[in-house]
C-alpha cells in the first residue's frame, strides 16, 4: 500500500489550503476515501493472487530466513531441492540493510534489502554441484561470513558496467571480489521492489584483480586508511584507475598533437553524439501540469514523470550515446588534456559590465575552499559559487564547466554521457588547484557522510582553511528545476536523482555542523526556495555571501521565522508539511 505518497500528497494539499486561506476546509475525507479504494483494490488483487496459485503459475520468491540458518540448509539439500529453487528463481536474504561503509561512500547507494540468488549462492559455496555454471567453492563457513565481508572492505571500485567490486580479505589471506548491483528493480512475489543485489563472491589471483582494475575500474570509491600498509601491491592497483589518462605517450609536436585531436575526436564524435543543436521544448500541456505541481512544491512519483511523452524520448535517445568514459583512444587522452588545460586558463569569476559573470580575474593563492552542497539544479552557482568566486579569487572547480568542453556534450544533451569523464577530469583540475595552494570553490551533492568528512579531512591535511555552504531547496522543486533545465538548454540528467537525494545534503550538512564543526573555518546555510528572480535567503551561519551584487539582487538576509509560510518552516529545517504527531490524517495512517 502506498501509504507514503498518500501521505505527501496530503500534506501538500493541507499547505495548499493554509496558503490560500482555506483553512476551514480540509481534504481529510478525500483523501480517506482514496485509502478506502486501495485497501479493495488490494483485496482484489489477493484473490487474483489466489487464482494463479490454483493454476500453478510460479513466480520469483524470496527466502527471508536468517541468512546463517539459510547456508546451512543450502549445503545439505538433495539435488532434487537444488533444482526446484534455482528453477523457481528464489533469492536469498542477505541482510535488511545496506551497510553503512557502502551508504556513506558511494553516492548513488540507498539502504535498500541485500539479497543474493540461490543459484549464485550455490554455485559460491560449492566445489561441485548439480547447477550449471562456475563453481568457487567457498565453504558454507566462508560464505556465512559475506555481510561481514562487505560491511568491511579494503576498497570499493565502480566498474564501467555499474556494479560496485568490493575487494576483501578472506579468513585465509587470499584476495576475494564480490560484485554488487545497486538498485536494482526484482519482480519477486509478483511484485516489483528495488534491492541491492549481491551477484557473486570469489577468490581471485592477483593477476585477475589486477587487469580487473586496469581494465573495467571507473572509480576508487573508498580505500580504506590501511591500505597502503597491509596491502601495498593494492593500493598501487587502485591508483592506477585515477591515472588512467596519463599513462600514455604523447607526441610533442604541438601541431601533431593538434591536429590528431582535431580529426580523431571528430570521429569519436560521430560515434557517439546525437544531434548538433538543441531547440528548446515547449512542453505538451499534460507536462506543463505535472511542472507546474511540482513548483507548487507537490510530490509527483517518478513512474508519472518517466511516462511524459518529452521524458520519454529523452530517456530514449539519451541511451543511444555510450558514455565517454570508455573511449580510451590515444586521440581521447589528448583531448582530456587538452580540455583540462583549458579548463585551467579561466580565472576567478567577476561581473562584466552587462551583469553576466564572466571568469578572468585572477587567482589567489591563499589555501581556501568554499564547499558548496545541494541537490542538482537548486541553483549552487548562481546563489553561492560566483560570488564566493568574485570576493575570494577562486578557482571554480565544476564539473560542468569541463562537460561542456567535451564534444558528446552536444549543448546539453549528451550531459549524462559524459558524466563520469568528466568527473575524472575535474579531479584532476582539483588535485593540481590544491597542490598550487589556489583558493577553489567547489560544488558538489554532498549526500554522503563518510564521502564528506574523508574530502574535508583531505583538504585540512593540505592546509587549507575550510568553509561549507549548504544552498537548500526541497526535493519536488529540484527535479522540476532539473526538467525545465532540460527543456530550456538540453542538459539532462537521470530524473530518479533527486529521488535518490531527498534531503540529504541538507542531513548532512547538519549532521558536520553537529559532529565535525572542528573541520571548519566557518558555514553557511542559504535556501533557494524562492521564485525565479527572487533573493536567496539566509538561514544561518557564521558568515554571509553577501558582500557580492548578484544579477538578481542582493542577497535576503534573515534569521528569524519568516511572515509567510515558507519562512516559517525553513526556520524550522523542514518541509512545507503538517506536523505528523499533530495531524489526524496522519494519525489515521499510523492506525491503518
Amino acid at each position: 500500500l502506498d501509504f507514503d505518497t498518500i501521505a505527501v500528497e496530503y500534506n501538500s494539499s493541507v499547505t495548499r489550503a493554509v496558503r490560500e486561506g482555506n483553512t476551514s476546509k480540509t481534504p481529510f475525507f478525500e483523501y480517506a476515501d482514496k485509502i478506502s479504494n486501495i485497501l479493495s483494490q488490494s483485496f482484489e488483487n489477493l484473490n487474483v493472487e489466489r487464482n494463479i496459485k490454483t493454476l500453478n503459475i510460479k513466480f520469483s520468491q524470496i527466502d527471508n530466513k536468517p541468512f546463517n540458518v539459510k547456508v546451512d540448509e543450502i549445503s545439505k539439500m538433495t539435488s532434487e531441492e537444488v533444482l526446484d529453487n534455482a528453477r523457481r528463481g528464489t533469492f536469498i536474504s542477505v541482510s535488511e540493510h545496506t551497510p553503512k561503509i557502502i551508504l556513506d561512500n558511494v553516492s548513488d547507494a540507498q539502504d535498500l534489502k541485500m539479497i543474493m540468488s540461490f543459484s549464485k549462492l550455490y554455485l559460491d559455496m560449492n566445489k561441485s554441484g548439480v547447477l550449471r555454471g562456475n563453481y568457487h567453492n567457498l565453504g558454507a563457513e566462508e560464505i556465512k561470513k559475506l555481510y561481514d565481508y562487505i560491511s568491511n572492505p579494503q576498497a570499493i571500485v565502480k566498474m564501467d558496467n555499474g556494479r560496485l567490486n568490493l575487494l576483501s580479505t578472506l579468513s585465509e589471506g587470499n584476495n576475494n571480489v564480490i560484485s554488487i548491483e545497486l538498485n536494482t528493480v526484482k519482480d519477486i512475489n509478483n511484485r516489483n521492489k528495488k534491492y541491492n543485489l549481491v551477484i557473486t563472491v570469489f577468490n581471485s589471483k592477483d593477476n585477475y584483480i589486477k587487469n580487473l582494475i586496469n581494465k573495467h575500474g571507473v572509480s576508487v570509491e573508498y580505500i580504506k586508511k590501511d591500505l597502503p600498509q597491509v596491502n601495498s601491491q593494492l593500493y598501487k592497483w587502485l591508483a592506477t584507475i585515477n591515472d588512467k589518462s596519463t599513462n600514455n605517450t604523447i607526441s610533442q609536436n604541438d601541431t601533431v598533437v593538434n591536429s590528431n585531436i582535431s580529426e580523431n575526436s571528430e570521429n569519436d564524435t560521430r560515434k557517439f553524439s546525437l544531434k548538433e543543436k538543441w531547440t528548446p521544448i515547449k512542453p505538451t500541456e499534460r507536462t506543463q501540469k505535472v511542472l507546474d505541481r511540482l513548483a507548487n512544491n507537490e510530490y509527483i512519483s517518478l513512474e508519472t514523470i518517466v511516462s511524459l511523452e518529452e521524458i520519454r524520448e529523452a530517456y530514449t535517445k539519451r541511451g543511444e550515446i555510450e558514455p565517454t568514459i570508455n573511449i580510451n583512444t590515444p586521440s581521447r587522452q589528448e583531448l582530456r588534456l587538452k580540455v583540462q588545460d583549458d579548463v585551467e586558463k579561466l580565472g576567478s569569476a567577476r561581473l562584466d559590465e552587462n551583469g553576466k559573470w564572466v571568469y578572468d580575474n585572477p587567482i589567489r593563492k591563499e589555501k581556501r575552499i568554499d564547499v558548496v552542497i545541494g541537490l542538482p539544479a537548486a541553483g549552487k552557482s548562481s546563489v553561492l559559487v560566483d560570488p564566493l568566486s568574485n570576493a575570494y579569487g577562486s578557482r571554480i572547480v565544476d564539473c560542468d564547466i569541463v562537460k561542456e568542453r567535451l564534444p558528446e556534450f552536444n549543448n546539453g544533451y549528451g550531459s549524462d554521457a559524459v558524466h563520469e569523464e568528466s568527473k575524472l577530469i575535474n579531479d584532476r583540475i582539483l588535485q593540481k588547484a590544491i597542490e598550487s595552494g589556489e583558493n577553489i570553490a567547489l560544488p558538489i551533492i554532498g549526500s554522503k557522510y563518510g564521502k564528506l568528512v574523508g574530502r574535508l579531512e583531505e583538504f585540512r591535511s593540505k592546509g587549507y582553511s575550510i568553509h561549507l555552504h549548504l544552498n537548500e531547496l526541497s526535493m519536488n522543486k529540484s527535479l522540476g528545476r532539473m526538467i525545465n533545465r532540460f527543456f530550456e538548454t538540453g542538459r539532462f540528467l537521470k530524473l530518479d536523482l533527486p529521488y535518490d537525494y531527498q534531503n540529504k545534503p541538507t542531513k548532512v550538512f547538519n549532521r558536520i555542523i553537529a559532529e565535525r564543526g572542528d573541520l571548519l573555518d566557518g558555514y553557511s546555510h542559504y535556501s533557494n526556495d524562492v521564485r525565479r528572480g527572487e533573493e536567496p535567503i539566509f538561514i544561518k551561519g557564521t558568515e554571509k555571501v553577501q558582500e557580492v551584487t548578484y544579477t538578481r539582487g542582493s542577497i535576503k538576509t534573515s534569521e528569524g521565522a519568516g511572515k509567510d509560510i515558507r519562512g516559517r518552516f525553513i526556520n524550522n529545517h523542514t518541509s512545507e508539511q503538517p506536523d505528523d504527531k499533530t495531524d489526524p490524517f496522519c494519525a489515521f495512517l499510523r492506525v491503518v
